[in-house]
């Protein structure tokens, strides 16, 4: 019984030694048997907690009020009619473009390094004269490329984004501009134009007095043109000052003259971001006339690209934009914006404005890409006088402009379109013809220099499958300047499906009809003469491929099935520079489909060794599409990042980047 009893003891202490340890850091009885007791009763110690603090927070705003009453007495608080009319001006729908844009009410941002709302600028500038970053283990991305994760989601990133508020409204409204007036304006700029050597850049007028000016030779004839020809491939483009004087004040009063207030540290950032962006998109070349040409490149290609992801996962293109897409778009359309405000030397603003401008009017639309020309010269046209000037603004200049583009891209479509297949079968008994489309076959024959049989063609069918060509143009333009006006679309560009024809013209505030786009003198007399600038088209130096819009955003290869198929495609390839049986490593790229040697083990073709993924092995249609989306995201660059880090844990040290 004495025996019995002392085991007894040694096993209650032994009881009390564990299992109260492993109840008290688990759960408490508590939780267990009461737990609506337990949430209520943290519920109400949570509430009295904050209540506490905020007691806390409100006497130490009082004893703050007290002892500064003299500074409260002396601040207006009364609200002023222009900030009334801010607060109450709505973010109303309607046309993107023939207004000044901005004045829209946003929400503060928050820092994600500090949880600051302001202080940002000073703290990374200190910070940035501290030692430099250094990385004791290996990472998936490369410091020197000033690459890094993102602290708040570790995405792999090159450079940051100055965030920019949007631009103040003006007190008058932006002024009509008529289609006339705007033709003759920029004829009159391009005849104009000047060629100054960048060395040596002297802006002169008419009444110049420099007899070495070679603005002023070239003006009054008096340079040769061998001395033209030797000096014009390293010249940039600038207007003469003294066109201001011959425009219409139709024409000048679009060109704001009011400047935004920005410290001389957000503009430093701005130049910084501009001039650092050649460097990341591997251009060699560098200097002010590279960095606003890359800026403006990247503004419509970071665009297009939204675009097609918005296709590809079947988003409504002004509806549901992710916010990283969003924000993203928002803040390098603004910054871009910008440029003509605060860019050190408006002399290379100016040439891009010129360049465009000529680009748009004077060239063939086969040989460039339209929107991204209108993008650079909506940003940069503020400019074209070579002075510092506000802001680019959706005003009615920038709507000429875009409605230029527009023709542009409908003329290539009338040009390049195959509508052989839009015949007028099943069309017996029905007479009436489109009064708009009457003369769409014939417009269309002589743009394509007779070589169109118009006789069993259907207008409207030809109609549907030019304006198909013209969609994406329409979609990057809705996008490009729903950012830069803030104007609210319509229901239709909100929902799946919803950005037809005639709901994207409305946005942009641009004519739907053949006859208002095309059928008039003024559009023909334009489309002709970019139809005979097509020459390269009809000798057959531009293939149809590369000027044609895809039907649908670009897909990878189509693979077999069955992945032996596969293994007897690539199983005849041997590498064209060895003759060795250890050579054949072959590898398929996705994106044309061609064959080629890899010997990097991460490119070769993946096969489920002891075949532990079962026999034969098929492809898996939902993992090929999602690999789709991550290329046409650009993702695949940080995915492997990613991969390659998942079993590192590297602690950034933020304050000493």
């Amino acid at each position: 019984m004495i025996y019995s009893d002392e085991c007894r003891r040694i096993f209650n202490k032994q009881e009390k030694k564990v299992f109260p340890t492993i109840l008290i850091t688990s759960l408490k009885w508590s939780e267990i048997y009461f737990p609506e007791a337990e949430k209520a009763r943290r519920a109400k110690l949570a509430a009295e907690r904050r209540a506490k603090v905020m007691a806390q927070m409100k006497n130490q705003m009082n004893k703050f009020i007290a002892n500064n009453t003299t500074l409260f007495e002396e601040t207006n608080t009364a609200v002023t009619e222009e900030e009334e009319k801010q607060d109450l001006l709505p973010l109303y729908r309607g046309a993107a473009l023939g207004v000044w844009g901005g004045g829209v009410n946003e929400a503060p941002r928050i820092c994600i390094m500090c949880q600051e709302q302001s202080g940002l600028m000073g703290l990374v500038i200190t910070r940035g004269t501290a030692k430099p970053y250094r990385i004791r283990q290996p990472t998936a991305f490369d410091v020197e490329k000033k690459e890094y994760l993102c602290p708040l989601c570790e995405r792999l990133c090159n450079t940051a984004l100055p965030l920019l508020p949007a631009l103040a409204i003006p007190s008058h409204p932006p002024p009509p501009l008529s289609e006339t007036t705007y033709a003759d304006s920029t004829d009159l700029i391009i005849q104009l134009k000047h060629q100054i050597c960048s060395e040596t850049v002297h802006l002169c007028t008419e009444y110049c007095e420099d007899m070495l000016c070679t603005a002023r030779a070239r003006s009054v004839g008096a340079m040769s043109s061998d001395m033209e020809d030797e000096s014009a491939d390293e010249a940039e483009v600038y207007i003469s000052t003294h066109a201001e004087n011959l425009l219409p004040a139709e024409f000048l009063a679009h060109f704001d003259t009011v400047l935004p207030e920005y410290n001389e540290t957000t503009k430093t950032l701005i130049e910084d971001f501009a001039k650092m962006l050649p460097g990341l998109s591997e251009i060699s070349e560098s200097g002010g006339l590279v960095s606003v040409a890359t800026l403006c490149r990247a503004t419509s290609y970071t665009i297009q690209s939204t675009n097609t992801i918005l296709q590809a996962e079947k988003r409504p293109l002004l509806g549901d934009l992710p916010s990283r897409h969003r924000d993203a778009l928002q803040t390098i359309i603004r910054l871009a914006a910008v440029i003509p405000a605060v860019w050190s030397a408006p002399k290379h603003v100016s040439h891009h404005a010129l360049s465009a401008l000529n680009t748009l009017g004077k060239t063939s639309p086969l040989t460039h890409e339209v929107f991204g020309t209108l993008v650079a010269l909506v940003i940069t046209i503020p400019s074209i006088f070579s002075k510092t000037s506000g802001p680019a603004r959706p005003t009615h200049l920038a709507r000429q402009l875009t409605l230029e583009a527009f023709r542009a891209t409908l003329t290539k479509a009338l040009i390049i379109t195959e509508v052989t297949t839009c015949t007028a079968e099943g069309m017996e008994g029905e007479e009436q013809v489109n009064p708009d489309l009457e003369n769409l076959l014939s417009i269309m024959k002589e743009l394509r220099r007779g070589k169109l049989e118009t006789d069993n063609l259907n207008p409207s069918a030809v109609w549907e499958c030019v304006k198909k060509q013209c969609l994406n143009f329409l979609r990057c333009c809705c996008l490009f300047f729903h950012f830069l006006s803030d104007i609210q679309p319509s229901t239709e560009l909100t929902v799946v499906d919803g950005a037809t024809w005639d709901a994207m013209c409305g946005y942009l505030n641009m004519p739907h009809s053949f006859r208002d786009l095309i059928d008039n003198l003024l559009a023909k007399k334009k489309a002709a003469a970019w139809a005979e600038a097509s020459q390269a088209w009809f000798q057959g130096e531009i293939l149809p491929s590369i000027v044609l819009e895809p039907s649908e955003p670009p897909r990878l290869v189509t693979l077999p099935d069955d992945f032996s198929e596969l293994m007897n495609v690539v199983s005849e390839f041997t590498c064209p520079n060895s003759e060795r049986e250890d050579s054949k490593n072959p590898t398929m790229c996705l994106v044309c489909g061609q064959i080629l040697c890899s010997q990097s083990y991460c490119c070769q073709i993946e096969v489920s060794k002891g075949l532990r993924r079962g026999n034969p092995l098929h492809l898996c249609q939902e993992r090929y599409e999602k690999l789709r989306m991550i290329w046409l995201s650009h993702g695949i660059y940080e995915r492997i990042a990613r991969g390659l880090d998942t079993n590192m844990l590297v602690t950034t040290t933020w304050q000493n980047m």
